[in-house]
């Protein structure tokens, strides 16, 4: 554990402006700053004059935010001295603003910039990199949070305690468990806010997202919203079900955006840019990206566990970091979700030891690939190691790799947050941001189950469970009409598994269970009952009735073309048979020595017989 010192803040002052910041960002200090907005990077960016400084941020709108940057006359830059890399920008170009006339030297990177431009730049200048240039590394959650899925981000980190002067800071800082902070003198600065900024929140606990969005929305009216979504499926599959695809903006990462044009959807964004009425944000938003309106903005976070597992929101980090991006303030603040009791996760402790046993047993298996001198030991051996998931917990020189474990550890407890609606609504309630507001929104069908059916990989299991579920749900199942609280929670089934529910609409669950469920009997068996049902027509009775009399004999090859004839007559368009003289009249089918058959009327069917 590092040591904690406090810093008490006054409402409208800045970090800059306190005893703490008064000669820069501190030495060897890891800032939880607890609210975004009060000026943790600005100083480094502007103020702080007599230092070089490279900053780290997590992605490219941030950086681009910072250089479109504007003061409060709308005109004049904020920020005209820095120099941002990212995507784009070579090499060449940072060792021309190295070289340049601009004192001091403010470089914005993103992890993978500083790698492999601003790095090779600054060492093949006149400047030394580790001793000429302060190093923050802004929004440094980000790096937990994001180093299973983009390795690269933690790129600094092999420079990071390198350089004489170094500090992190975020308003939702995660204290690493990296021994080279307590090595390296690191102290935690936590800033407490010394006047009231909690901010009213709504938590929809449900089980069923989709029909609670559904419902947000139709409340919202004309307003707009500003969704936080993690999951480009789930944001395109929300846009179409709600019919909202030319109200709705999706910004997101450039693969995002390819992968929404190709399916036609072009109101798309790598940067922030002109709003509609639905503007969708993944995570690549959720930190430091400042958005400024001219109004309060509505905010809608969402999570669904089953559809989008990577749509989970930490209330500690996410939630904190997706209202502060608004530099005018939020009116509504919502989070819809809901909650998978199955969910399996480690508590802190397990999480490390689980980690650190299966370390072990890799430097076990890699001390005897290390011996292995034949062909075969060591393609074994190499085998046996690529398929351990620990490697990714392996870093430089085979050792753990520190931020990994951080991110293994974060991602447990997140998961924990969402077995329960009680432990979600406790983790806001705790964060000392928040004034939660629990609403419940529960149906009688949930994401649960339709998750379960989803599952299902056999056709005929899948039957099985569709049927048994609106068996289970069937409205008049206790011999009266049971009205559900948010409407007949079966259309949702219907939606998904339309020919299913139609079997179960014509034939019944025990109909569909002798049939064992199977697509091709139970097709042939609605064709027979609506062909039979087809044919229960009061006009069609009455026309033929008129044919036949009562103790008429008729050959049978004559029967068929005179049906059919009727048939036509009244647009049924299913072939005669002979034998449907049986459906519409009681005959007796009989035949001659000279193999001639004929009918015997003997009475009349009425239609309900």
């Amino acid at each position: 554990m590092l040591p904690i010192d406090i810093l008490k803040l006054n409402f409208g002052i800045f970090l800059s402006d306190t005893v703490e910041f008064l000669n820069g960002t501190p030495n060897n200090t890891i800032i939880f700053k607890k609210l975004p907005n009060i000026g943790g990077t600005h100083g480094e960016c502007k103020l702080y004059d007599w230092r070089n400084s490279i900053i780290i941020e997590p992605n490219t709108p941030v950086l681009k935010g910072k250089k479109n940057a504007l003061e409060d006359d709308g005109v004049t830059k904020m920020y005209p001295n820095i120099f941002i890399v990212h995507k784009g920008v070579t090499r060449a170009q940072v060792l021309a603003y190295l070289n340049s006339d601009i004192t001091p030297k403010k470089i914005l990177s993103t992890p993978e910039g500083y790698a492999n431009k601003v790095k090779p730049a600054i060492e093949s200048s006149a400047y030394s990199l580790y001793d000429d240039f302060f190093m923050l590394f802004d929004e440094c959650d980000r790096m937990i949070k994001d180093a299973d899925f983009r390795d690269t981000i933690t790129l600094p980190m092999h420079d990071f305690f390198k350089f004489k002067e170094k500090a992190m800071i975020s308003a939702t800082a995660i204290e690493p468990i990296d021994p080279r902070f307590e090595q390296n003198g690191f102290r935690i600065l936590q800033v407490e806010p010394q006047f009231d900024y909690c901010k009213p929140i709504t938590i929809v606990n449900t089980n069923r997202v989709f029909d609670s969005v559904k419902e947000f929305k139709e409340k919202n009216g004309d307003k707009k919203v500003f969704i936080f979504l993690n999951s480009i499926e789930f944001i395109f599959e929300l846009i179409q079900a709600l019919g909202i695809e030319n109200e709705s903006k999706v910004f997101c990462s450039p693969e995002g955006c390819r992968s929404l044009r190709a399916r036609d959807f072009n109101n798309v964004d790598e940067d922030i840019s002109e709003f509609l009425q639905y503007n969708f944000f993944t995570s690549r938003f959720f930190n430091a990206v400042d958005i400024k309106l001219d109004y309060e903005a509505n905010v809608l976070m969402i999570t669904d566990v089953y559809k989008a597992p990577f749509s989970k929101l930490d209330p500690y980090t996410d939630a904190i970091q997706i209202v502060g991006r608004f530099r005018n303030g939020t009116d509504e603040i919502t989070h819809i979700s809901n909650f998978d009791a199955e969910i399996k996760y480690r508590e802190r402790d397990d999480a490390i030891r689980f980690v650190n046993e299966q370390y072990d047993f890799y430097t076990g298996v890699t001390n005897i690939a290390d011996s292995q001198f034949t062909e075969g030991g060591i393609v074994a051996a190499s085998q046996a190691i690529d398929g351990m998931e620990v490697t990714k917990f392996v870093g430089e020189g085979e050792k753990i790799n520190s931020t990994m474990v951080d991110n293994f550890i974060l991602e447990q407890n997140i998961k924990s947050h969402y077995r329960n609606e009680e432990l979600l609504n406790l983790a806001y309630f705790n964060t000392t941001n928040f004034k939660p507001i629990i609403k419940k929104n529960w149906f009688d069908i949930g994401d649960s189950e339709l998750d379960n059916l989803r599952a299902k990989k056999n056709q005929i299991t899948l039957a099985e469970a569709v049927a048994k579920l609106l068996e289970d749900h069937n409205p008049k199942k206790f011999g009266h009409l049971y009205f559900y609280i948010n409407g007949d929670n079966r259309e949702i089934i219907k939606r998904e598994y339309p020919e299913i529910c139609e079997f179960y609409d014509h034939l019944g669950y025990r109909k569909m269970k002798a049939l064992n469920f199977e697509t091709s009997k139970m097709r042939k068996a609605i064709e027979a009952q609506k062909m039979a049902t087809e044919l229960k027509n009061s006009l069609l009775f009455t026309d033929i009735h008129s044919n036949y009399r009562i103790g008429e004999t008729i050959m049978e090859q004559s029967i068929k073309p005179t049906l059919q004839q009727i048939y036509l007559r009244h647009g049924i368009l299913q072939k005669a048979k002979s034998s449907h003289i049986n459906k519409f009249f009681v005959a007796k089918r009989n035949g001659t020595r000279e193999n001639q058959k004929f009918w015997t009327i003997q009475g009349i069917r009425s239609l309900a017989s």
